[in-house]
Parts: structure tokens; sequence; C-alpha cells
């Protein structure tokens, strides 16, 4: 169902990478299958299992095209005209990230709307980007809000300023929740534009069947969040003094 979803844009000249980080066997069998009247998939393979953000990583510094989007193995486009539409809308405005609306499923049975807290159909520059994406103060932790990276349409080359500033501090010590959003502060940081595109053409993302990253219990994942916050403010600090 995913792999079909991409292999169904309308828009064709694509990579499509696929990080295989301990996938099971059926899983496998059926990528190579795929891959016989296929011949724009790629199949990357860990030898050792890896987080979530460095399997992403892995995929990136693959690829060669000029823009990235990514999928978890779970999810899928409900769209055949996302990728072209996108891209059209990159190629028209010149910006380094697009953001578009997502679905998510809490149960099985049911799909609500997700729109980031961002306005729409604006184009945001630096510097006010570098801040767009801050949120906390008072008696939270100052945070990036914009938390998910699989409803971003990003320059390559963007991508890979943002792991290269990133480092492998960062890469190999972010804990196995909130990946993303780590992540997603860094590209507001070396990007040059941002737009988000509201409408309702998007990306379903299965919630009810997270993966590997999911947390043992509340207090698992409230240690985890305040570990990857810690390492958000040292890079804040990083990147706000110059050090």
């Amino acid at each position: 169902m995913t792999l079909r979803s991409i292999q169904n844009q309308s828009f064709k000249d694509i990579e499509i990478i696929i990080v295989d980080d301990g996938s099971i066997k059926e899983k496998i069998e059926d990528i190579f299958e795929a891959m016989k009247d296929d011949n724009r998939i790629i199949l990357l393979k860990h030898k050792e299992r890896k987080t979530t953000l460095l399997t992403r990583v892995d995929g990136i510094r693959y690829a060669s095209g000029e823009y990235i989007i990514q999928i978890d193995q779970d999810d899928m486009y409900l769209t055949n005209l996302l990728f072209e539409t996108l891209y059209k809308k990159a190629k028209e405005l010149n910006v380094d990230l697009i953001q578009y609306t997502h679905w998510s499923n809490d149960n099985p049975n049911f799909l609500k709307s997700e729109r980031p807290p961002m306005p729409s159909n604006v184009i945001i520059k630096q510097p006010e980007l570098r801040t767009a994406f801050l949120a906390g103060g008072g008696n939270r932790l100052l945070y990036c809000k914009i938390r998910m990276i699989w409803d971003f349409f990003v320059r390559r080359t963007i991508f890979l300023d943002a792991i290269k500033d990133l480092g492998d501090e960062y890469l190999n010590h972010v804990y196995r929740l909130y990946e993303d959003t780590l992540m997603m502060f860094e590209l507001s940081q070396v990007a040059y534009s941002y737009y988000f595109m509201d409408n309702d053409m998007g990306y379903r993302h299965c919630t009810f069947n997270s993966g590997k990253n999911k947390a043992k219990n509340e207090n698992e994942e409230k240690e985890i969040l305040a570990k990857n916050q810690l390492l958000f403010i040292k890079l804040l600090f990083i990147i706000y003094t110059g050090n």
C-alpha cells in the first residue's frame, strides 16, 4: 500500500529509496518483487538497526534528486497528484521547504486533518524563518512546534546542510523519540524559505499502528522528551552564539 501510493504518482521522474532497518522477511520479499518491474526502486540495507533519524539520513545522503519527500512504512499518499503539485509549486515559488496537509489515523476507521500552526499560502523567509518554528516560553521549555518531517517537500541541498550542521554528536546521540523535531528545527535554520500549501491533498499518517520508536510507557516517553529537549536547547545555544 505504501509503495504502491508512491509508484502511482503522476510525477514519474523520481528515485524510490527504501532503507531497510530490520524489516521482516515478507516485507523485503515484496520489495524485491516490486523491483522486478520498477527500476526506480533502490533498496539500502542496514547491517545493524539504527534510529529512525539515522535511517532517514542514510536515504537522504544516497539520493540524487533535487527535492526529497519522506514516508514511513505504514503510511500512504492520498492522491496521485501530490508529487507533481509540490514540485510545480516549489519551482514556481523557488522555496526550500514546502509543508502540506496530512491526515492522521488515531484509529483505523477515522481520519482527521492535521494542519501546522503556520500561516498558509505565504512564503516565510529568513531571518523570520529562524524563529517561526519555535514554541514555548513561560513555564514551558522552548521547543520546535513543527514536529513531523513526513509532510514536507525539501530541497535536497538544504537537507544535506542540516545534516552537516547537526554533526555526529546529534545524529548519534538523539534519543529515539521526537527525533524529527530536532531535524525540523535545524531545517528552519539552514533553509532560506518556507511555504505551507493549505489544501486537502496530502498524506495519511498511521498513528494507531506506530513503529519501532514507541515508548514503553508514559514515564519513558517523558524521560526521552526531556533528554531531547536538553539537546535542543544546546543546539539553540550553538546556533545563536555561533559557537
